[in-house]
């Protein structure tokens, strides 16, 4: 009977066991740590993927050069990101079959490269510090302010420190002295007050060349119907007076129109800056 007690009570004290090898709580810890590489795997997967595509959806939007080559770099933070998440998944999975067949084989040993974790560790910090550059980068131009700003409209708008009038003048001579054409001058606000209608100062010139805007209508003939180009002058409700001109984005978005012929028709954005300063 003492003996029969002996055996219970040395029985219970044993931890569960597969046969003679480690214990179920060694194999359900190996389990618990590969579903937790698997999740971080994941994560890295999900968060490589919403960042590049937030890149790319900023430059689809945007169409700006400026949004172009942000959205390159968004996009390579993001397939880094992704890159890792692979590397982690597939790692965890080769560890967890390497100390799976040590525990039944007997062999098991503690991992002495802890090579693959640091350099882990070390590619999320480098690429961390790239989004942090990124995000910083981002917010330094929004804060300084860019001279253009674009609408849902597809305008290049920046301020103009001069009325109405004057700004389209001082355009009109930046554009001569460059000899670009100008084709005419339309005053919407003149033409409302001969109508006995009320309309803030609003002015629209008209300019163009044809070496520039040709090679436009000779690869998507209907892309004319947005040219030549046009600049518009008007005043806001606070007295405030702005410059707007088509970007020339604008073409490529609608007509399909190569970005290379488009290159003259955007060169004359530093005339139009020159104009509004």
């Amino acid at each position: 009977m003492g003996g029969e007690i002996q055996q219970v009570v040395l029985a219970h004290a044993q931890p569960d066991v597969l046969g003679s090898g480690p214990s179920v709580r060694d194999y359900l810890a190996q389990e618990r740590t590969l579903l937790a590489w698997i999740r971080t795997g994941v994560a890295l997967l999900g968060f490589g993927f919403v960042v590049a595509r937030l890149g790319a959806l900023l430059g689809v939007t945007e169409g700006r050069a400026e949004a172009a080559a942000e959205s390159s770099v968004d996009l390579a933070l993001g397939l880094a990101l992704v890159a890792v998440g692979i590397v982690v998944i597939l790692q965890a999975l080769i560890t967890h079959a390497r100390c799976v067949r040590a525990f039944r084989t007997g062999a098991f040993r503690a991992p002495s490269n802890q090579l693959n974790g640091v350099l882990i560790a070390v590619l999320l910090t480098a690429i961390g510090i790239g989004i942090g550059l990124q995000l910083l980068l981002g917010h330094a131009r929004a804060a300084t302010g860019r001279t253009h700003m674009e609408n849902a409209a597809g305008l290049l708008t920046r301020p103009s420190n001069h009325s109405v009038a004057e700004t389209l003048d001082r355009l009109e001579a930046e554009l001569r002295a460059k000899g670009i054409a100008v084709f005419g001058r339309i005053d919407h606000s003149g033409e409302a007050t001969k109508a006995g209608l009320s309309l803030r100062p609003t002015q629209v010139l008209v300019f163009g060349n044809p070496r520039g805007g040709t090679p436009v209508m000779q690869a998507v003939q209907t892309a004319a119907i947005e040219l030549p180009l046009k600049a518009l002058a008007w005043e806001d409700a606070a007295g405030k007076v702005w410059l707007s001109t088509d970007n020339p984005e604008l073409l490529r978005r609608r007509f399909g129109v190569d970005s290379s012929l488009l290159k003259p028709l955007a060169a004359v954005g530093p005339l139009l800056d020159a104009a509004a300063r």
